[in-house]
Order: C-alpha cells, then sequence, then structure tokens
C-alpha cells in the first residue's frame, strides 16, 4: 500500500534515475561479476537525483523501468535500512483471475462512509473485506485486526532463486522497513494482507515475505498470505501458504475468491441492451488492443479521479508499461467514453458524457452501459447474441474473418486482424462470465 501522491512524469523520472545509477556504478558489470551488485539510499539520491523509495517502488513486473526488466535483474531490500541489492531474483509471483471462486454478497447500505464500487486507497478495500465478512469467510471463523503499517523488520537471511540459472542467493535483512497493509486474527490463524488497486498480473512476493517471516518469528498460529485486489464493486484475493521460511520462492497458493457486491446481469438483460442498440459507423478510431476489461473499468475511474491525466500516467495507475497506458486510453475512446485532447502542449484523456454517466451509476447498470456502446460497434452486436445464445466464444479466425471482411481501415492482408480478434474474444469472455456469474 501506498499514499505516496503519484505525480506526472513519474516513469519517465524513474527510468532515467535507474539509467544514471547504472552507469555511474557499473551495475550490469558488478552483477556479471559478483551476482549481486550493492546500492545505497544515499547513491539513489546523489546520483540518480531521485528519492530512493520512488526508484525503489516496483511492485510488479509491468511498473519496472526498463534497465531493470530487459536485464532480468530486480531490487531488493537488505541488511539495514537504506541498503539494497540489484540481481537476477525470482522476485515476483503471478496471480491468474481465471478458474475462480465467485460469490455475491448483498450491498449492506448501513455503511454509507464504505461504497464498494466507488474505492481509491487500499485501506477501503481492506475495511470492505472486513465488515462484509469477507475474511471470516476465507477461514472459517470471526477474526479481528490487530497490525498494520509500517515497521522496521527483524534480522534474518533468506534463499532466492536466480531467474537466469539455477542458482541461489542468500539475502540478509536487518532493521529494513516494511509496511503491513492489514494483520488480522482468528483463533487458529493470522491473515498478512497485501492490498493493491485493480487486477495486477504479478505482485513483488517481498511485500507479503518481509511481514511474513516477522510474524513466523513472533507466532505460533497457521499464516495465510493474502493478495488482494480490487475493482468496482469486486474484491479479488489469492491465498498462499509458505512452504519453507527461509526460502523466498516456496509461496504456495490455495485459493482463488472473488467476491462481488452487485447483483449479476441476467442472459436477457444483456441481449435486450443489443437489441435497443442501433450500431454505428466504425470510428476513426484506433481499434482495441486492450485486452482486460476491468482494466478499462479502472482506467475510467482514473480519468474520473484525475481529470486530463497522460496516457503515461494513465499506465503508472494501472501499473502496466507505456504502451499499454495508451492502449487502454485507446480502448475508452473507442467505445465512446472518453476523448483525447491537447492542453498545455500535452495529449490528455477526459471522459465524454457518457464516461461521466457510467461514473454515476452502480456495479449492474455500468455493465448494461458498457454492453450497450460494445453493441454501437459491429463486430460486438454481430458477437454478443451468439455468445450470450450458445454460451460459447467463437474462436480467434472467426472474429479475424469478420474484422477482414467489414473494417476496411483495417489491412487485411496483415496480421492485425487476428491480433485485434484477441482483444474482441477477451471483451466477449467478460460478457459471458458476467452472466455466469448470477
Amino acid at each position: 500500500m501506498s499514499s505516496d501522491t503519484e505525480e506526472t512524469g513519474t516513469i519517465r523520472k524513474n527510468e532515467d534515475a535507474w539509467v544514471r545509477l547504472f552507469s555511474e556504478c557499473d551495475i550490469l558489470g558488478t552483477v556479471s561479476r559478483d551476482g549481486i551488485a550493492p546500492v545505497t539510499a544515499e547513491q539513489m539520491k546523489s546520483i540518480g537525483k531521485r528519492e530512493p523509495r520512488l526508484m525503489a517502488k516496483i511492485e510488479n513486473r509491468d511498473s519496472m523501468p526498463d534497465i531493470l526488466r530487459v536485464n532480468h535483474l530486480c531490487v531488493l531490500p537488505v541488511k539495514s535500512r537504506g541498503n539494497y541489492a540489484i540481481g537476477h531474483f525470482d522476485a515476483f509471483l503471478d496471480t491468474d483471475y481465471t478458474d475462480i471462486t465467485v460469490e455475491r454478497l448483498a450491498v449492506n447500505r448501513k455503511f454509507e462512509m464504505l461504497d464498494p464500487f466507488s474505492i481509491h486507497k487500499e485501506p477501503s478495500v481492506i475495511l470492505t473485506a472486513f465488515n462484509y465478512g469477507i475474511l471470516s469467510k476465507i477461514v472459517g471463523q470471526e477474526v479481528a485486526m490487530t497490525n498494520f503499517g509500517r515497521e522496521s523488520s527483524d534480522s534474518f537471511s533468506y534463499s532466492i532463486d536466480d531467474l537466469d540459472d539455477s542458482t541461489t542467493h542468500i539475502l540478509e535483512v536487518d532493521g529494513s522497513q516494511m509496511e503491513m497493509d492489514g494483520v488480522f486474527e482468528s483463533e487458529d490463524c493470522i491473515i498478512n494482507i497485501e492490498a493493491k488497486m485493480g487486477i495486477r498480473d504479478s505482485f513483488l512476493a517481498r511485500q507479503l515475505y518481509y511481514p511474513y517471516r516477522m510474524m513466523e518469528k513472533r507466532c505460533s498460529k497457521h499464516i495465510i498470505n493474502v493478495f488482494m485486489t480490487y475493482t468496482p464493486g469486486s474484491i479479488y484475493l489469492h491465498t498462499y501458504d509458505v512452504s519453507d521460511p527461509f526460502r523466498y520462492n516456496s509461496f504456495v497458493e490455495t485459493g482463488r475468491y472473488r467476491f462481488d457486491l452487485y447483483d449479476h446481469v441476467s442472459p436477457n438483460d444483456i441481449l435486450a441492451a443489443v437489441k435497443n442498440t442501433t450500431p454505428a459507423p466504425e470510428p476513426n478510431l484506433p481499434f482495441p488492443q486492450a485486452d482486460s476489461m476491468q482494466k478499462v473499468f479502472e482506467s475510467l475511474e482514473i480519468m474520473s479521479s484525475q481529470p486530463g491525466i497522460t496516457d503515461a500516467d494513465l499506465a503508472y495507475r494501472l501499473s502496466v508499461d507505456v504502451r499499454q497506458g495508451g492502449y487502454y486510453g485507446n480502448a475508452c475512446g473507442y467505445l465512446g467514453l472518453s476523448y483525447r485532447v491537447r492542453e498545455g502542449g500535452r495529449i490528455v484523456n477526459r471522459l465524454t458524457d457518457d464516461g461521466l454517466k457510467m461514473m454515476t451509476l452502480g456495479m449492474q447498470d455500468r455493465i448494461l452501459l458498457m454492453t450497450k456502446l460494445m453493441a454501437k460497434r459491429g463486430v460486438f452486436h454481430r458477437f454478443i447474441p451468439e455468445v450470450i445464445g450458445t454460451g460459447t466464444l467463437p474462436e480467434k479466425p472467426e472474429i479475424a474473418e469478420w474484422i477482414r471482411n467489414n473494417i476496411s481501415s483495417m489491412d487485411p492482408d496483415k496480421g492485425t486482424p487476428d491480433r485485434r480478434a484477441g482483444t474482441i474474444r477477451t471483451w466477449l469472455a467478460w460478457i459471458l462470465k458476467e452472466c455466469n456469474n448470477q
């Protein structure tokens, strides 16, 4: 969790800072020779010209600076506070949102300060999960909150796998700063939570591992590690055990859960929305290539809370790379929910009237409005009724063939229709899943 104010150009500033540090300190040469390159906060500040906490804020693979990503490197806090190690560390855990247990919860109207459709910070996600009994559900017992916040770690060492070969590295930690988003206890277990806004394809396991090592040393109860994420109206939990406390890479996934705090739409609702919508001419805008409909909704929330956001800052808020930030801005524009305009020498994104309307609706009505806007585009008007009627998705070649025959702006002789068909299929899958979750 972070309370840091997001700032314009964060990605570019971090990229430049890391390039300066790599050049001045010969990071690549040191890693090649010694396996690990030590770096201090003072070096980050004096050479990188950037606050160390911002340089080291790497929460998933997509948020890594390019110079780290392309060289298969990661940075981890070690030893005492202000010391870091850079190496080929296998430091991330992948998250899969398929094959997930879905449960719908009724919205509790007594919580006037806790709107499950408009949460903008991680503490509110955790409070919602607690107050709606989600944490009690996953452990089968009543729970109470017993810890949270920043704390210095105990002294411990651990092994972490190397990404590029079969070796392991031994790292030592003593008084490193860590942040516990939320710690809850039941009679038999402890729940160690790391929470993030939005769907994440991966996360830095250290955010769970360092607090886990402190709890494992001090407590006798079984520890359940939870990676919690949020999209409007839904809370997701991935739960993990640690099979060997000394081994960083011994996380074992034990469960996947999704809790929806809205009424699911019915197939008839979707079919009616499509039937009552007339397709419009294809807009003179990039065809969608943003695969996650959840991140499209997140993009709208971000544009609502930060009007006039650039693609780069949208990428930062979504924890994706800059190119993907542009894709999600394009997707919102294609659906008529946002537009781009030049302001002060920058191209920024703003919500249209339909986008602003979307932000006033409950989740069920958001889904139906999104379906209507999708159905204005010929490809969706063609395939949504078939998907709902059969309960199955068309194959990508069938979608690609429709695109070739019906969208004149797309060159049929190149592979673009085949690639764009993948995005269309994932959006159709989202609609089908929303119906199947009722």
